[in-house]
């Protein structure tokens, strides 16, 4: 959290209150160390009482104002996730440390900050990590299990990333049939690295976003068959 972006996102003079409640949930989880926000779009729905097309048209609509910016870095376990640049000048100096700030920002409250994410709804993107050569890459955090490297919440995540960018249909409704599928592939293929292959085939192919005779476009039930998804991991689908 950032006092100084939420400061900034609070003064923006907006005409919509869906745009303003979406800047200002984007400013609260803006990294002050990456100076990045990179909340999923789950998060933002959940967040701020909208349904997810609500949000992805604020966003649009921030972007256009100039008041937010696609930093080219994505996060989440597939590398889909969109990681924000907020246009907003100022540091924590510039923030009156009154007692209630210095308050708030003790250790105590950030503690019960970290343990209330844990506790949230849904995916929220897990905290970037530079590595030695300055790439961020995320954190692995599972909602399902520690010890899995991908989770079914985390994948449908992921897919919605991809879709929207790549003009695909988005997962609506996650289904036992959908989850059992998911769940069967994540088992097949547990490497993330198979998962990254196969969404940038998908990101990587016009044959697979439509540009086809018949017009086909990949879907979420696509990628959760057996057959397409090794033929994506190898990188041999959509080859006209």
């Amino acid at each position: 959290m950032s006092w100084a972006a939420l400061g900034w996102a609070g003064k923006q003079r907006l005409k919509r209150a869906a745009d303003k409640l979406v800047l200002i949930a984007l400013a609260d989880r803006h990294n002050e160390e990456s100076d990045l926000s990179y909340p999923s779009v789950a998060w933002l729905a959940d967040f701020c009482c909208l349904d997810r097309k609500t949000v992805i048209a604020a966003i649009d609509r921030l972007e256009a104002l100039g008041l937010v910016a696609d930093s080219g870095v994505r996060v989440g376990k597939t590398g889909q996730v969109k990681a924000y640049k907020l246009t907003f000048s100022g540091t924590l100096e510039t923030v009156p440390k009154t007692e209630q700030f210095q308050k708030r920002n003790s250790s105590t409250f950030s503690k019960k900050q970290s343990q209330k994410r844990d506790t949230e709804p849904f995916l929220e993107p897990s905290p970037p990590i530079i590595s030695s050569s300055d790439e961020m890459s995320p954190a692995s955090v599972s909602a399902e299990n520690d010890d899995s490297p991908l989770t079914v919440d985390e994948l449908v995540e992921d897919w919605n990333a991809l879709a929207t960018q790549c003009g695909l249909p988005t997962v609506a409704k996650l289904t036992e049939s959908r989850r059992r599928r998911a769940q069967a592939r994540i088992r097949q293929y547990p490497e993330l690295e198979a998962w990254q292959r196969a969404f940038a085939c998908i990101r990587g192919s016009p044959w697979m976003q439509g540009q086809n005779e018949r017009g086909w476009r990949a879907d979420f039930d696509f990628i959760l068959q057996d057959k397409s998804f090794t033929r994506l991991v190898e990188g041999t689908y959509g080859q006209a």
